[in-house]
């Protein structure tokens, strides 16, 4: 009785104070220097020094490192899962968001464009040119990175040509 809770109320304190340290701990973790996709990558929100709110997706810099990482990782995945005889590059980042969910989940908004580097090819990506005249795709990718495991997963994307 004289514990100082309220009546009706005995021991929610303890549980919520728990449940905000578990969140508290999940958030330092991912927010400390993590690795994924074999890259160190960051929960860390770059324009203000803090981490992410769990759950929601935040806005992110398309200039982020850990998004660039991530757009890259799309666009190999991409180009292994299209059909396409030539490679596509990133063209152009639009906008990102992120999302801490069981990992860290990236939402990309970019433009990829055709180049004349053939699938079969020894070149590195970034040496390819665009073909002329410009063949763009908009596209919209989701990436999780799962830091702790080292893992980086492309789970959709959706592109359309440019006409």
């Amino acid at each position: 009785m004289g514990d100082g809770w309220p009546v009706g109320e005995r021991g929610t304190g303890a549980r919520t104070g728990a449940a905000a340290l578990l969140v508290t701990a999940l958030v330092a973790s991912l927010a400390g220097h993590a690795r994924a996709c074999g890259k160190l990558l960051s929960a860390v929100d770059s324009a203000h020094g803090t981490p992410t709110a769990l759950g929601a997706p935040t806005d992110i810099s398309v200039e982020d490192a850990n998004v660039v990482k991530a757009a890259n990782f799309a666009v190999v995945k991409y180009n292994v899962k299209s059909n396409e005889a030539y490679l596509y590059k990133s063209q152009r980042l639009v906008a990102a968001k992120q999302q801490i969910v069981n990992g860290v989940a990236y939402y990309i908004e970019m433009y990829i464009g055709k180049t004349e580097c053939r699938k079969s090819g020894s070149e590195q990506l970034e040496s390819c040119a665009f073909v002329s005249p410009m063949e763009v795709q908009h596209c919209n990718f989701k990436v999780l990175t799962i830091p702790w495991k080292e893992e980086c997963t492309l789970l959709s994307d959706s592109c359309s040509r440019i006409q």
